[in-house]
């Protein structure tokens, strides 16, 4: 034993400094690389970033010009320039039409239409003198930006031609279309963007005049004017917007392109001086966690045959742990097939019980089945050859249900017992004029099994418990379908539900109690025991993949819906 600790001990110590080793070379290769790898990392977030702002701007500018266009050869606008100077009798319809424009987009402040002449025909919203050539604009165009009188909002202008285009001479002008647009749009992406704490955004035109900022250069308006002094301090990235000209541009501090180093560096000694107090803590407890437990065990095995109800208490993952998780394990599987051998029989006794009882109910109800078949099929021949169609009928139905019920198969087709409820239904609508039963099944679950005869029991307990004592009669709704559940297995659920008069809440609690308890017993009523005769029936066949659930209301009616595992 004292050799075994002994060459524990040595190899523990050497895997200690050995990771001791190994963190030291990662935290000086680490030092070396990190810088040049945050950088480039950095700086290609800032290209990715500059493009995705060039993309969502020509989005925009590209939504725009959809607008424009659907404006410019609207109909009404086409109406407008064909008609004489004095008779535009469209015009309203027209600034209705620009209105609409105008409200689609927010960035929007004006709209408005020149004629050939280069003369202001009509607009909307905000107003603005432009000298306008429309016989210099023959495609879209935009403008350098305009300051407003409104609070400085700067906003620019987009020139669209509109063309005649039902003229043989297809570039034939009808005039010019402008759009005033703000920029505000374009300051919302500039401030969604954040590569840095401290990065500069800017959108300038083709003059290099600002266009638009993010908040951190708006609240620093001197940066540009002390670009001087801060050029050293600073990466530069632009990228230009293909549309129409304007250039974004990114001033990222150098010293944030690796600002992740020091978070790093932190993180590193950390690791570094974790690792030395690990090293100093595993060979403090060297004895308690390795040598020590190797006593215990063996002073388990001498025990174990005067006191077998003892276990080991080792949370250790090493050999010593796995060995004596192993010898707890084998006393806990000693206790466990006990307890199975117990639960087995006692499982055995009541799936004995059940069966007895059914077979008394069996034995109770039996009859001679091919007699009565001859019988019922004599009574049909009767009322067919009378006359009396109905009498027929309800002789075929009760034979078929007596057919299906002595049937010795115990699984059957859903499809097959909803045809039993059927026939079923038409002898209780026969006999309760004012009683209908309505079926609404899932068809892609008629080839699905079921146990027999689980639903006819619910359905008798609804007309007989439910419905019978309404003088107006009522309806019983059979529903068959599958829930959206997160279950290994999916599920079938059945439910039966009446509009009768319901059951107490006194009387719903025995029944449920009955049910729960599996108790079968004449003051519980005939409808607990047939709740209770499926209840022990489902668990016989599906164990714990099974449940029935109730609920009434006095005097509104009473569901009842039974859940079970789709394979049987």
């Amino acid at each position: 034993m004292k050799k075994i600790r002994e060459n524990l001990f040595m190899q523990f110590l050497a895997f200690i400094l050995l990771l001791l080793i190994i963190v030291t070379a990662v935290f000086a290769m680490n030092q070396y690389n990190a810088k040049k790898v945050t950088r480039e990392s950095t700086l290609q977030l800032n290209e990715n970033t500059l493009m995705q702002l060039e993309g969502k701007m020509d989005e925009a500018f590209i939504s725009m010009e959809n607008l424009m266009s659907n404006l410019a050869y609207n109909p009404t606008v086409y109406s407008y320039f064909k008609e004489e100077q004095n008779q535009r009798s469209v015009q309203e319809d027209l600034k209705d039409v620009m209105i609409n424009s105008l409200i689609s987009n927010d960035n929007i402040a004006g709209i408005e239409l020149y004629d050939m002449e280069g003369e202001k025909r009509i607009g909307v919203g905000k107003r603005y003198q432009e000298d306008v050539n429309p016989e210099d604009i023959n495609t879209i165009r935009f403008s350098d930006r305009i300051l407003t009188n409104d609070g400085g909002m700067i906003k620019y202008a987009i020139y669209y031609p509109i063309y005649d285009l039902k003229n043989i001479q297809y570039f034939t002008k009808l005039g010019v279309c402008i759009f005033y647009v703000s920029i505000g749009n374009i300051t919302e992406f500039l401030n969604e963007v954040k590569i840095t704490d401290n990065t500069y955004l800017y959108l300038v035109d083709k003059e290099w005049d600002i266009l638009a900022q993010n908040t951190l250069a708006e609240n620093n308006s001197g940066f540009l004017q002390n670009w001087n002094s801060n050029k050293n301090r600073y990466h530069v990235s632009e990228i230009k917007v293909k549309r129409n000209g304007w250039t974004i541009i990114s001033y990222v501090p150098i010293a944030e392109l690796v600002q992740g180093m020091d978070f790093l560096n932190r993180e590193m000694q950390m690791l570094y001086f974790f690792s030395i107090g690990i090293l100093i803590l595993l060979v403090c407890f060297c004895y308690r966690a390795i040598i020590n437990p190797l006593h215990q065990i063996d002073l388990f095995v001498k025990r174990n045959p005067t006191h077998t109800e003892e276990r080991m208490c080792f949370q250790n993952s090493n050999e010593i742990g796995t060995l004596a998780r192993n010898l707890n394990r084998m006393l806990d599987e000693r206790d466990t097939m006990n307890q199975a051998i117990q639960d087995s029989q006692k499982k055995i006794y009541e799936t004995q019980l059940a069966k007895k009882q059914m077979e008394i109910l069996a034995y109770r109800n039996q009859i001679n089945p091919h007699f009565l078949y001859n019988t019922l099929e004599c009574i049909r021949a009767m009322a067919m050859y009378q006359g009396c169609e109905d009498v027929s009928e309800l002789t075929v139905a009760l034979s078929n249900v007596l057919r299906y019920a002595v049937k010795g198969e115990n699984i059957v087709y859903i499809r097959d017992e909803i045809n039993y409820i059927r026939e079923y239904s038409k002898i209780i609508e026969c006999r309760f004029s004012k009683i209908r039963i309505n079926l609404d099944v899932d068809e892609r679950l008629l080839e699905k099994k079921m146990i027999k005869l689980i639903l006819q029991p619910l359905v008798e307990n609804a007309v007989f418990h439910g419905l019978e004592p309404m003088l107006d009669g009522g309806k019983v709704n059979i529903k068959i379908y599958q829930k959206e559940e997160k279950r290994p297995e999916k599920w079938i659920y059945l439910s039966v539900e009446d509009n009768g008069c319901g059951i107490s809440d006194k009387r719903l609690e025995q029944v449920r109690y009955s049910m729960k308890n599996e108790e079968i017993g004449s003051e519980n009523g005939s409808q607990s025991i047939g709740l209770v005769n499926i209840f022990q029936r489902l668990k016989l066949v599906y164990e714990s993949n099974m449940n029935i659930f109730i609920f009434s209301e006095k005097g509104k009616g009473t569901k009842v819906e039974i859940g079970f595992a789709e394979t049987v």
